[in-house]
C-alpha cells in the first residue's frame, strides 16, 4: 500500500462529513457484472448512506497538495506519476477533498488494480463518494450487459457508433470527476468506448443539470494519471489497437470535446515512497528517468548486482552457478508474500526460475511439511480462477508485476543476451520496496562460461538522449547514442556505458557485488546465429480484438449452440494453509476420461509413463550413428517412414560435428515424428516420443511414476483419479508447484473432486461423439510405411513453410520454420446438430468460449486442410457450457491463414498475401503513392491475384506504378473472379482492417515482407463477408453507382474495374473509423 512521506495523517472523510452522493451512478438496477463494485447501504428513509470510516488518508505531501489544489480550482489535470509515487492515495485524497455534492469515478486498467482501489475505498469510508470500475465494468454498467473481453467491449462501442450513441438505450450513467488510472496505457477501442460513455453522460447530465450547478453539469472533469515510461501495452501483436502516450500527453485534443472551458494544466508526481535512493539511482541509470528516491524508512541497501550462472549446479556446489540455497535465503529474511521472481518469461521449460522453483518445492520443515509454496502466472496454462496469493511465493513475468510491489524482487536476465523491452524491464526494477536483487547471466561459449553483456542503456528505445543521473549529491552525465534496431555497434556502446555507470555506483557502495566484482566483458566480433523454431497453435494468442476478427474472417464460421447450461463447480479450493485453482485440472482430465473410454488409453499420459522421454545435453553435439543406436537399439522405438527418414539423416548430418542437442530436441519435437508402441492384450498403443533436455530436474516426479502407471492401467477410475493423473502429467518437464500444492496422493483428491462436474460433461462429449465409431484397428499401413490412425486423439499437424514462405526479418534472428499443433481428436464420422460433417474436433471445458479458442481450432482446420489438401472443417465444443461453433477453410485460404497469421506474431506486421478471388483498386493510387517517394527494397512480390512472384527493385514513381497497375489489370483479365464482400452497411465495422492492409507505413518493416511492397505500390484490397457467424453473401463489386455480379467468369474482361480511395479521411485515431 502506498504512503505519503509525512507521518502527519488526518480523516478526510470525518473532516467533510459524509453525505448521499450524486445519483447520476445509481439510478439503474445493478449489471450483473463483478467490476461494478460500488458499495452502499440502504436505510429504512431511503437515504443512501457509507459505512464508518475504517482508516485515514495521509497528509498529502507537497506535490500531491499541488494536485489537490489544481482539481479544487477546476482545472483539469494529467498527473505524471513515477513508480511508487502514491497515485492511488492521490487520488482518494483528491476525492475526499471535493465538496459534498460532487462525486469520482476511478477507472482503472485491470481487475486487480480496481480490487486494490475498492479495498482501499472502503478502508477509507469512501465508498459513498468514490466509485471504481474497470474500462470493461464501465462499459458493462452502461450498457446494461456484460462486456468482460475486448471483443464485447468492441461490439458494444460499434452499436454504439451506427445507433447514435444509443442513448436512448444506454442505462442513465453520469461522471462528476474522471480520474483515469494508467492513463498511458488507453488503447483506441478503449478511448472510443469511453468517448461514447463520456458524451452519453454530459446528455444524461444535460437534460438534469439546473440550479448553482448547471455549469458543472455541462462538462467533465478528467484527471489523467500514469507514467509514460510504463507504458506496457504496445505489444506488435495489438496492431492498430497498441496503447499510445498521445491521449494523456496531448489531453485538450483527445478529451478537450468534453472539458470544454476547463483549463488543462500538469502536475508531477516524482518522488517514490517505494524506492529507496539506492534502488532509484539503479533504475534511473537504465531507464533514463529522475525518479527521486523516498522510501527513508527502510535501510537504504545497495542493489545485490549477482552475476552466475542461472541454473543451479547439480554436483554439490560451484560459484560460478546460481545457488537456490541463496533463493531459499531470500524468502526466509522476507517471507515468501514478500517475496517476487521476476523473469521476462516464465511459461519456458527451460527459463531457470522452474529449475529453481521446483527444487525449492522439494525443502521440508522438521516435521516433512513443505516449506514453500508458489504462485506461478497461470493464464498460460489455462487456469481461469483468481489467484490466492497468500503465503506463496509469487513467479511472474516483468509486465505482469505492473501495479504490484514486494520487499524484495529478484529479477532474472538482467544482461543483453535476450533484451527485453525497457519499460518491461525498468517496471520489474521497480517493483522493490526494500531488496532488489539482479542476475546478470552467464553462458557456455567457445573461451568456457562468459558472463553475457550488460543490458545496455535505454534498452532497445531507439532515441538517444543526454543522460544524467543525481544521485547522493553527485551528478552522473552520458551521451547515450541513437540505436536503431539491429546496430551492434551502438548496442555495444550503450552496454559498455551501462557497466561504467554502475560501477560508478559499485564504488559508491550503492551497488553491491559481494567479491567478484562488475562482470568483465571481453568485446569480441560478434557472430550471428539464427535459430529455428515453429510457431505452436495455441501461441496465437495476445492479438488485439480487432486482430483476432481480422484472422478468424479467413475461414467460415457458423454457431451452432450458445451458453445453454453451465456446469458449476468449485474453481478455486482451499487447502490446508492455501487455495489453489484447480480448473485446468478438471479440462485436462475431462479430455483423459473421453479418450480412455473410446480407445482405451491417452497418449499423453502413455509418454510420460512408458519411457517415451529422450534427454539430451543441449550444448553436446550429436552424430547420426549414435543417435540411431539411442533411438532404436536402446528406446525400441518403431521405424520413421522413409521420407521422414531422410529429413532426419539431412538435418543430422547438416554440419560435419552433427546436432547440437538443443536443435535436436526441437527437431524431434517438431517435424520428425518418432513413436513407441505397447501391447495391451490383443491391441498395439502407438503413442509419441518426447525429447527433453537432460537433467535430473524431475526425480521428485519418479518415485510417483510406478503408482501413476498402476492407477492408470486399472480398469475402473473415478474422476478424482483422473484428476490425480492429469496433475501428475501436467507437473512433469514443467512447475511442479500444483503437484506438490494440491497433493500427490490419490485419496486427498476423493476429499475435493466434484464428481458430478467431470460425469456431465463427459456425458455430453459421449452424446457428441456417438456416432464415431471405435477404432477396429489401431493403425493402417500405407504403402510409404507410415502408420495413418483411422481416428486419433492428440491427432499431431505441421505445415513446414515453403523456402521464400521462411519468416526471419532483422534484428530478430528468430527463423520461424512453419506452425504446428496437437488437435484433440482427427476423424471421420462426427457431424453437428445440424447435419456438418467435422474433419476435427477441439474440446475445452471453461466459463466461456474466447476469440483465442477460434484461432487455435482454425489454425488447426488450415494445418488440416493444408495437409489433406482439401476442405477442412473443425469443430470447437465446449463441454462446461454446450457452446459449439463450427468453421471451414479451403486450402489455399488455410495457406494463407498460417503465413499471415504467423507474419503477424513475429513483428506485428501484416503481409498482404491473402489471395481473394477479387479485388478493387483506388482511383488516384498513382498521384498518393508518387508523392509519398516511397523507396522499396529489391523484394519478391507475392501477387494477391495467384502465386506467381514478381521481383522489383526500384523507387516508387510513375511508371512503377502504372507498370504494377497494368499487371494486375492483366492478371483480372486471366481468371475469374469469386469473392464475398460485405454488404454495405458492414463497410464502416471492417474498414480498420482494409486500411491495415492498404495504408503504406514507410518504415523497413513494412516493406521487408513480401507482399507489403505490393500493398505500397498498388494499395489493391479485397473485402470480403467475414461476419463471425453466417454465410457468405453474392460477390460482387461496385463500379460507380451500379454492382457488377463477379461470379460470372466473363464479367470482369468486359468491364474495367473503378478504383475507390477507401484511404481517404483515414485517422490514427480510431473512434473515427
Amino acid at each position: 500500500m502506498e504512503k505519503a512521506d509525512n507521518p502527519e495523517e488526518i480523516n478526510y472523510s470525518s473532516h467533510h462529513g459524509i453525505r448521499a452522493s450524486s445519483n447520476f451512478l445509481h439510478e439503474s438496477p445493478h449489471v450483473d457484472d463483478a467490476d461494478a463494485t460500488t458499495a452502499r447501504i440502504n436505510t429504512n428513509n431511503g437515504i443512501i448512506a457509507s459505512p464508518p470510516p475504517q482508516s485515514i488518508l495521509p497528509t498529502p505531501s507537497t506535490e500531491q497538495r499541488a494536485v489537490i489544489n489544481a482539481v479544487l480550482e477546476g482545472n483539469c489535470v494529467t498527473i505524471p506519476s513515477v513508480a511508487g509515487s502514491g497515485k492511488t492515495t492521490c487520488m482518494l485524497q483528491i476525492a475526499a477533498a471535493l465538496p459534498l455534492h460532487r462525486h469520482a469515478i476511478i477507472i482503472t486498467y485491470n481487475r486487480s488494480l480496481k480490487d486494490e482501489c475498492v479495498t482501499r475505498i472502503h478502508a477509507c469510508g469512501l465508498s459513498t463518494r468514490v466509485s471504481c470500475y474497470t474500462i470493461h465494468g464501465l462499459i458493462s454498467r452502461v450498457a446494461g450487459r456484460v462486456c468482460n473481453d475486448d471483443s464485447k467491449l468492441n461490439s458494444v462501442a460499434q452499436e454504439w457508433d451506427r445507433d447514435g450513441r444509443s442513448l436512448g438505450k444506454a442505462r442513465p450513467f453520469g461522471m462528476d470527476l474522471v480520474l483515469l488510472d494508467e492513463a498511458q496505457d488507453l488503447r483506441p477501442s478503449f478511448y472510443r468506448a469511453l468517448c461514447h460513455v463520456m458524451e452519453m453522460c454530459l446528455h444524461y447530465r444535460g437534460r438534469a443539470s439546473s440550479g448553482a450547478n448547471g455549469v458543472e453539469q455541462t462538462t467533465l472533469q478528467i484527471c489523467l494519471v500514469g507514467d509514460p515510461n510504463q507504458m506496457l501495452y504496445d505489444f506488435p501483436t495489438y496492431g492498430s489497437d497498441k496503447a499510445s502516450t498521445r491521449y494523456m500527453m496531448e489531453p485538450q485534443k483527445h478529451w478537450g470535446q468534453f472539458t470544454k472551458h476547463r483549463a488543462w494544466t500538469k502536475r508531477k508526481l516524482s518522488v517514490s515512497y517505494r524506492l529507496t535512493p539506492n534502488i532509484a539511482a539503479f533504475v534511473n541509470v537504465i531507464w533514463g528517468t529522475g525518479i527521486v528516491g523516498g522510501n527513508t524508512r527502510t535501510e537504504n541497501l545497495p542493489v545485490d548486482y549477482v552475476c552466475k550462472y542461472p541454473f543451479p549446479y547439480k554436483y554439490g556446489s560451484d560459484p560460478n552457478f546460481l545457488s537456490t540455497k541463496y533463493l531459499q535465503g531470500l524468502i526466509d529474511e522476507y517471507e515468501p508474500e514478500n517475496t517476487l521472481f521476476l523473469a521476462q518469461s516464465v511459461k519456458n521449460k527451460n527459463c531457470p526460475i522452474r529449475v529453481h522453483v521446483n527444487e525449492l518445492l522439494k525443502i521440508q520443515d522438521g516435521n516433512g511439511q513443505r516449506l514453500y509454496n508458489f504462485h506461478i502466472k497461470e493464464s498460460f496454462r489455462g487456469f481461469e480462477g483468481k489467484a490466492d496469493l497468500r503465503n506463496k511465493v509469487r513467479v511472474w513475468t516483468f509486465c505482469g508485476s505492473k501495479g504490484i510491489e514486494a520487499d524484495c524482487v529478484v529479477i532474472f536476465g538482467f544482461d543483453g543476451d535476450y533484451l527485453a523491452s525497457l519499460n518491461q524491464m525498468c517496471v520489474a526494477l521497480s517493483r522493490a520496496r526494500k531488496r532488489l536483487v539482479v542476475i546478470h547471466g552467464k553462458k557456455y561459449t567457445g573461451r568456457g562460461l562468459c558472463p553475457n553483456k550488460y543490458y545496455p542503456l535505454l534498452g532497445e528505445k531507439e532515441e538517444g538522449m543526454k543522460h544524467s543521473i543525481v544521485w547522493n549529491g553527485r551528478v552522473l552525465s552520458v551521451d547515450v547514442p541513437p540505436c536503431k534496431g539491429g546496430d551492434l555497434e551502438s548496442s555495444r556502446i550503450r552496454s559498455r556505458q551501462t557497466r561504467a555507470l554502475l560501477s560508478t555506483l559499485e564504488k559508491n557502495k550503492a551497488i553491491c557485488t559481494k567479491l567478484e566484482g562488475m562482470p568483465k566483458i571481453k568485446d569480441t566480433a560478434t557472430v550471428v546465429k539464427h535459430s529455428v523454431a515453429w510457431y505452436v497453435a495455441s501461441e496465437f494468442s495476445f492479438f488485439a480484438a480487432l486482430e483476432e476478427h481480422y484472422f478468424l474472417s479467413y475461414g467460415m464460421w457458423t454457431q451452432e449452440k450458445q451458453i445453454a447450461d453451465r456446469i458449476e463447480y468449485n474453481i478455486s479450493v482451499q487447502f490446508d494453509k492455501i487455495a489453489e485453482d484447480v480448473s485446468a485440472l478438471y479440462g485436462e482430465a475431462l479430455v483423459y476420461m473421453l479418450q480412455w473410454e473410446k480407445e482405451g488409453y491417452c497418449p499423453n499420459v502413455e509418454t510420460v509413463i512408458n519411457d517415451g522421454i529422450l534427454q539430451f545435453n543441449p550444448t553436446e553435439w550429436y552424430q547420426e550413428d549414435v543417435l540411431r543406436t539411442l533411438i532404436f537399439a536402446q528406446k525400441n522405438c518403431e521405424p520413421m517412414p522413409p521420407g521422414m527418414d531422410t529429413a532426419f539423416s539431412a538435418a543430422v548430418r547438416a554440419e560435419e560435428k552433427g546436432i547440437m542437442g538443443k536443435d535436436l530436441i526441437r527437431l524431434l519435437n517438431t517435424r520428425i515424428r518418432i513413436q513407441k508402441r505397447r501391447v495391451d492384450g490383443e491391441r498395439i498403443i502407438f503413442f509419441r516420443i518426447k525429447a527433453m533436455e537432460t537433467r535430473e530436474l524431475d526425480e521428485k516426479m519418479k518415485p510417483f511414476l510406478a503408482k501413476i502407471r498402476s492407477i492408470y492401467e486399472a480398469t475402473e477410475k473415478t474422476p478424482a483419479i483422473w484428476l490425480f493423473i492429469a496433475n501428475a502429467v501436467m507437473a512433469y518437464d514443467t512447475y511442479h508447484e500444483k503437484w506438490n500444492q494440491i497433493g500427490t496422493e490419490p485419496e486427498s483428491y476423493e476429499r475435493w473432486a466434484e464428481a458430478h462436474a467431470l460425469e456431465k460433461g463427459l456425458s455430453r462429449l459421449r452424446e457428441l461423439m456417438k456416432s464415431v465409431p471405435p477404432s477396429q484397428e489401431n493403425t493402417l499401413k500405407q504403402e510409404d510405411g507410415t502408420h495413418m490412425e483411422l481416428s486419433s486423439f492428440e491427432h499431431e499437424l505441421i505445415y513446414d513453410f515453403e523456402e521464400d514462405e521462411i519468416i526471419c526479418k532483422p534484428p530478430n534472428n528468430l527463423n520461424i520454420q512453419g506452425v504446428q499443433g496437437i488437435c484433440d481428436w482427427v476423424g471421420s464420422g462426427l457431424s453437428s446438430p445440424s447435419g456438418t460433417l467435422v474433419d476435427l474436433l477441439e474440446i475445452k471445458f471453461t466459463s466461456e468460449l474466447g476469440n483465442e479458442n477460434r484461432l487455435q481450432i482454425m489454425t488447426y482446420a488450415a494445418l488440416l486442410a493444408v495437409e489433406r489438401n482439401k476442405t477442412s472443417v473443425g469443430m470447437l465444443y465446449n463441454a462446461r457450457t454446450e457452446e459449439m461453433e463450427i468453421c471451414q477453410i479451403e486450402p489455399q485460404r488455410a495457406k494463407d491463414f498460417l503465413i499471415d497469421t504467423s507474419w503477424f506474431k513475429y513483428d506485428g506486421t501484416k503481409r498482404y498475401s491473402r489471395k481473394l478471388d477479387g479485388v478493387v483498386i483506388k482511383s488516384d493510387t498513382e498521384k498518393t503513392l508518387c508523392q509519398r517517394k516511397t523507396q522499396i527494397n529489391r523484394t519478391s512480390i507475392s501477387n494477391p491475384l495467384n502465386d506467381t512472384k514478381i521481383s522489383m527493385s526500384c523507387t516508387t514513381n510513375e511508371a512503377t506504378v502504372a507498370n504494377v497497375i497494368s499487371m494486375v489489370e492483366n492478371q483480372l483479365q486471366k481468371r475469374s473472379l469469386h469473392t464475398s464482400v460485405h454488404r454495405e452497411d458492414e463497410q464502416n465495422k471492417r474498414c480498420k482492417y482494409r486500411n491495415d492492409i492498404m495504408r503504406s507505413q514507410g518504415s523497413d518493416e513494412f516493406i521487408r515482407g513480401p507482399s507489403s511492397a505490393f500493398s505500397c505500390i498498388s494499395s489493391i484490397v479485397a473485402e470480403e463477408e467475414s461476419p463471425m457467424f453466417g454465410t457468405p453473401s453474392t460477390a460482387r463489386f461496385q463500379n460507380q453507382t451500379e454492382w457488377i455480379d463477379l461470379t460470372s467468369p466473363d464479367s470482369v474482361c468486359k468491364q474495367q474495374l473503378r478504383m475507390v480511395d477507401l484511404t481517404a479521411g483515414h485517422s490514427d485515431d480510431d473512434s473515427n473509423c
